[in-house]
């Protein structure tokens, strides 16, 4: 069974730390940290749409 736990917040809560957290407890997860420089919100998506249809097979048919 799959599982897509995305997380939203402001700077600084610490949502990079819990999703490392969860990476290490769960091994074969695919930790995809999007907040660079330099992209802006609809490159972001494009680039998370890009990788999830990918890695799921038949999502977005």
């Amino acid at each position: 069974m799959s599982l897509l736990l995305h997380l939203n917040g402001p700077p600084g809560i610490g949502k990079s730390a819990l999703a490392a957290r969860w990476a290490d407890a769960h091994p074969g997860t695919l930790l995809l940290d999007l907040d660079v420089g330099g992209l802006d919100e609809a490159a972001s998506l494009r680039a998370l749409e890009h990788l999830v249809r990918r890695a799921v097979p038949g999502w977005g048919a």
